[in-house]
C-alpha cells in the first residue's frame, strides 16, 4: 500500500472514531435520570430587631454584638404580593420628635429603606439605619441594638446629642461629641419642665458618679433651648445626605419639641471633648477649640 493510500485510510479511521464518540455522547446526555426535582426551601425572614450588614441593596444577618449598619423593622418572603411596606423617611424619628412622659433617650434620625437577603428564595426587609446629624452627617456603624436601647448609654458616641451654645438660653447647635462642646443632652420627656423633675438623679445615674458636680469646675444640670434650635431634618438623595434645620410649626399634625429635657453643661469658657455618659470617677474630658 502506498503512503498516499495509508494517509487516506488513517483519515477515514479518525472520522469514524469521531462519529462513534459523538453518538455515544448524545446517547449518554439524552438518557433519563431517575428522581424528581427538589424545590429550594425558602429562607425565613428575620424578626424585627435583627442586625444586618449591607452591601448595596443586599443584606447579611450578623449578631448584634458585631459592627453593623442596619436593623430590621419588618420583613416578609421575597416577592410577596400586596405587602404593605412600612418603609419611608420617618420624621417622627428625627431629633426632637414625639416622646412619652417618662425620660427617654434623645431620638436620633434614621434612613428607612428596603433591602433583600437570603438569595432568590429569601426575603425583603424594611431596615433602619441610624444617621449622625452632627458633622459629618452619615450612616453610623455600631455594635448593639438601637431599637432596644433603654438609655443614651446604649448609643454609640457618634449618636449622642452634644451641643454648643453662645449663652445659657440661646439655641443649642448640634456637634459631634468628639468635637469641642459645652453641653450634652441626656434625655427628653413630655412632662412639664420643673425644678425637681428627676434630671439631677438621672444625670448621676448616666454619668456613673456624682463627683462631676462638685469641685472648682463642676458640671451643672439643666435644660437646653431645643425649641429655638428647631427640628433637624436629613435629606437623602442619590446616596448623599444633607442636614438642615426647620422651625417647629404649630398644630397637631406637626412634630413638636419635648416639653422638658435633661442636659449637663460645663462652666463658661470650658469645653468637653467627648461624651460624659459612663464617665464614672474619671476626670472630666476638658479640652478646647484649636
Amino acid at each position: 500500500m502506498t503512503s498516499e493510500a495509508m494517509r487516506r485510510l488513517g483519515g477515514w479511521v479518525f472520522v469514524c472514531l469521531a462519529l462513534v464518540a459523538l453518538l455515544t455522547a448524545v446517547r449518554i446526555s439524552g438518557r433519563d435520570v431517575p428522581g424528581a426535582a427538589v424545590a429550594v426551601p425558602p429562607v425565613s425572614p428575620p424578626p424585627a430587631g435583627t442586625c444586618l450588614n449591607l452591601a448595596g441593596s443586599q443584606a447579611t444577618v450578623l449578631p448584634c454584638d458585631q459592627r453593623h449598619s442596619a436593623e430590621v423593622i419588618g420583613a416578609w418572603p421575597v416577592g410577596l404580593a400586596g405587602q404593605d411596606s412600612p418603609c419611608r423617611w420617618d420624621d417622627r424619628q428625627s431629633v426632637l420628635g414625639a416622646v412619652g412622659e417618662d425620660w427617654r433617650p434623645p431620638p436620633y434620625s434614621t434612613f428607612d429603606h428596603l433591602v433583600d437577603g437570603g438569595g432568590p428564595t429569601g426575603w425583603t426587609a424594611c431596615v433602619q439605619q441610624a444617621i449622625a446629624t452632627a458633622d459629618p452627617v452619615g450612616v453610623v456603624v455600631h455594635r448593639g441594638s438601637l431599637l432596644s436601647a433603654a438609655s443614651v448609654a446604649d448609643y454609640p458616641v457618634s449618636l449622642r446629642a452634644c451641643y454648643w451654645q453662645t449663652a445659657a438660653k440661646a439655641a443649642a447647635h448640634p456637634v459631634d461629641c468628639t468635637q469641642p462642646h459645652d453641653a450634652e443632652l441626656l434625655a427628653v420627656s413630655n412632662r412639664p419642665q420643673t425644678a425637681d423633675n428627676g434630671c439631677a438623679a438621672l444625670a448621676v445615674d448616666l454619668i456613673g458618679s456624682a463627683k462631676v458636680f462638685d469641685g472648682p469646675e463642676p458640671l451643672t444640670v439643666g435644660d437646653l433651648n431645643l425649641a429655638a434650635t428647631g427640628r433637624i431634618v436629613i435629606d437623602v438623595e442619590n446616596g448623599r445626605m444633607d442636614r438642615h434645620t426647620q422651625p417647629f410649626l404649630t398644630g397637631a399634625a406637626f412634630p413638636a419639641p419635648p416639653l422638658s429635657n435633661c442636659a449637663v453643661r460645663v462652666q463658661p469658657g470650658k469645653w468637653l471633648m467627648t461624651s460624659v455618659v459612663g464617665l464614672g470617677d474619671a476626670p472630666l474630658p476638658y479640652g478646647g477649640p484649636g
